[in-house]
C-alpha cells in the first residue's frame, strides 16, 4: 500500500503545485489508490466543490475527489475513466475552473490555481485518450497460453495424419 510519502513523492514527480487547504485528504488519498494493481496518480490539484475545498486526484483509472472533514468524517467522489465525456477549462487572472461532463452530468470544480490547471485538464484529456484507445485495440494472448495452443494443434494436426495413413492403407 502506497505511505503518505509515496503520494508526496509522486506528487513532486509529476509536478504537483503546492496544496490549498488539502493536507489531510493527502494523507487520506492513499487508501483510495489501488497501487497494488498498478493504479498510478497522473496528477492532483485543490479545488472548491459545493463550498468546500476537495483533493481533485487524475489517476489512469479515474478522476477522484477527497473532501476530509475538520474533526471526522469523508467525502469521496470517484468518476471512472469510462464515464468521462470530455473536459472543459476556463482560465481567470489568478483562479480557474474545470467543468467535468460525465454520464448527463456536469461537476463543476472552482477555485483552482491556474497554474495547476492546464496540468489537470492535460492529464485527464491524456488518461482518457489512452484509456480509449485500449478499449479499441484487440485483447492480447498470453505467450504461455498462445503456446500451450500451438503445441495441442500440432498434435492434432499429427494425430489426423496418422489417422488419414490408416485410412489409405485400408483402401
Amino acid at each position: 500500500m502506497l505511505s503518505v510519502e509515496d503520494v508526496k513523492s509522486r506528487f513532486k514527480e509529476v509536478g504537483v503545485l503546492k496544496q490549498f487547504g488539502t493536507k489531510k485528504e493527502v494523507i487520506e488519498l492513499p487508501n483510495h489508490i489501488d497501487d497494488e494493481d498498478g493504479e498510478q496518480i497522473l496528477y492532483a490539484c485543490s479545488a472548491m466543490l459545493d463550498g468546500n475545498t476537495w483533493l481533485m486526484v487524475c489517476t489512469d483509472r479515474k478522476l477522484l475527489f477527497l473532501d476530509k472533514g475538520m474533526v471526522y468524517g469523508l467525502k469521496k467522489n470517484e468518476i471512472r475513466l469510462s464515464k468521462v465525456n470530455s473536459v472543459n477549462y476556463q482560465t481567470g487572472m489568478v483562479l480557474g475552473k474545470i467543468f467535468v461532463y460525465h454520464g448527463s452530468a456536469c461537476m463543476k470544480l472552482e477555485a483552482i490555481d491556474k497554474h495547476a490547471l492546464k496540468p489537470m485538464v492535460k492529464s485527464i484529456n491524456e488518461a482518457l485518450k489512452k484509456y480509449n484507445s485500449n478499449l479499441s485495440q484487440p485483447a492480447s494472448f498470453n505467450n504461455q497460453n498462445y503456446d500451450k495452443i500451438v503445441e495441442q494443434n500440432e498434435k492434432i494436426i499429427m494425430l489426423l495424419s496418422s489417422i488419414l495413413d490408416e485410412i489409405k492403407k485400408i483402401k
